[in-house]
């Protein structure tokens, strides 16, 4: 498969989950408080830290070990089936001084359900990762859409019947459920069913590389709702999980579509093609940029408005947060895409130190700006993005010569772009404030939508080509089905 096609199934399976993530998350909204909310980020952090040790780096290892042999298969599949198992056992242990740290008997209750995911996840996890390592990401996708409805409609009708913040957790051993049912059908021919230990010390070696990026990265990510919870409270842990929840909707759907391609695309590069790496790497971070930072610019400005639309004036000073959250998202970006050259060409050390330093001071300038409020810990959080995404790119340039300078050059057409439509967003909103949130947003919408299509063939002449051809090979399948159905 094509890294365009891949690209294309990628976008067309976060359109889908956004579709599903905005609907369950609206509807929750309205049967779940910020207090649920904070409760459940705070067992839920515990648990997505627990899951990037489980891997221990072996979906990352398969996908670019050069030489994947069955021998290596199984002992993959030894340490996946070990450390899931191995890590239930301490989250159940832990579970109780957890909850007691925060003062709440549900934080233990939800990572005891959560602790399921632990048991079934090893049966499904080396497919996965097959499964991305051969860009079959039309499965990939077909897996990720229903395994979310399923989580989605699972959550939603049990905090309608009033299950509070156990409503997520349930929702979410239905969702891995489904993922490792579907999985198992996708399965190899020549993928073993049983463990070894002949490659074990391979596997580990580069696995423990792999993971310790995660691990930073999840500590990284999860500590700033931490922080709130303990020292302000869960209400403020709540709104900062929604606003971050908000931003995430968006970089699910222009951002993170990318780095699964684009691991596995710069994997094979650098294995096959490696003179084409600085052009391919420098396409890419264009592209991201100009998709992504004027989405990012439009959300910051009206994020109340959507705050108001879809959670209601119960999330409000989630807004705020939003806002300031949108400029580290953006710039961030970056970040990802270096980190997957990184690990694509296996520099999983580098990586590693890189996340050790990004994400501590992600939870250090969290925990200064927690002095200040929730505001300032959504800023600590911006500000330790936007310095993380400079030191990827910075390492990356080096370790593969692309000059800094050409870096910044070909981002200034997509920085203009971003600054044009944020600036028209700031004068549609400021001049539509006598009617409602959502009118306005539509208007908005359609505007700023209108005037990145007029930009486009100025400030991306490549990807508006690949729209293009998109879009007529859309035209072409529709005008087919439609001859056929006259027919």
């Amino acid at each position: 498969m094509s890294v365009l096609r891949g690209l294309a199934i990628n976008y067309m399976e976060k359109y889908g989950l956004m579709l599903v993530g905005f609907g369950s998350s609206i509807i929750l909204a309205r049967f779940l408080s910020p207090d649920d909310t904070g409760i459940f980020s705070v067992g839920m952090f515990v648990i997505s830290l627990a899951h990037t040790v489980r891997d221990l780096g072996v979906s990352s290892y398969i996908i670019q070990e050069k030489e994947l042999t069955i021998d290596r298969l199984r002992s993959a599949q030894f340490v996946t089936l070990a450390m899931s198992w191995l890590m239930a056992i301490c989250l159940a242990v832990l579970s109780g001084p957890v909850s007691a740290y925060y003062a709440e008997p549900q934080v233990r209750e939800i990572m005891l359900v959560l602790v399921i995911n632990f048991i079934l996840l090893p049966f499904g996890s080396i497919t996965m990762a097959l499964l991305k390592r051969n860009l079959e990401f039309g499965k990939l996708s077909s897996i990720n859409v229903v395994s979310s409805i399923s989580q989605a409609v699972t959550s939603v009708t049990l905090a309608y019947y009033g299950h509070g913040a156990m409503s997520l957790a349930w929702g979410g051993v239905v969702g891995s459920s489904m993922s490792v049912a579907l999985s198992m059908l996708c399965r190899k021919p020549q993928q073993p069913w049983l463990p070894g230990t002949g490659e074990l010390g391979r596997v580990l070696d580069k696995g423990v590389k792999f993971s310790g990026a995660g691990i930073c990265y999840d500590i990284g990510q999860g500590a700033p709702e931490l922080i709130s919870a303990k020292l302000l409270s869960f209400h403020d842990a709540g709104l900062l999980s929604r606003g971050v929840g908000a931003v995430m909707l968006i970089q699910k759907l222009f951002v993170d579509a990318v780095y699964p391609v684009m691991l596995s695309h710069f994997a094979q590069v650098l294995r096959n093609q490696p003179q084409q790496f600085r052009e391919k790497y420098l396409a890419s971070c264009v592209n991201l940029a100009t998709l992504a930072w004027p989405v990012f610019g439009c959300f910051a400005v009206v994020s109340g408005d959507v705050i108001l639309v879809l959670y209601g004036e119960a999330w409000a000073d989630a807004a705020v947060l939003a806002s300031i959250l949108c400029i580290g998202a953006a710039v961030g970006g970056l970040s990802g895409i270096a980190s997957s050259v990184l690990v694509g060409g296996g520099e999983a050390g580098i990586s590693f130190k890189l996340q050790l330093a990004v994400q501590s001071s992600r939870a250090v300038l969290a925990l200064i700006g927690a002095g200040y409020g929730i505001a300032g810990v959504a800023a600590g959080m911006a500000v330790a993005d936007v310095l993380g995404a400079f030191s990827f790119v910075i390492v990356v340039g080096r370790k593969y010569d692309v000059e800094v300078t050409r870096m910044v050059n070909a981002l200034v057409k997509p920085v203009c772009a971003a600054v044009v439509i944020t600036s028209l967003t700031l004068i549609l909103r400021s001049s539509l404030m006598d009617i409602s949130a959502f009118s306005r947003l539509v208007i908005i919408a359609v505007v700023v939508t209108a005037a990145w299509f007029a930009l486009l063939p100025v400030v991306n002449r490549l990807l508006w080509d690949v729209l293009n051809k998109l879009g007529a090979a859309l035209l072409a399948k529709v005008s087919a089905m439609v001859g056929m159905e006259k027919k």
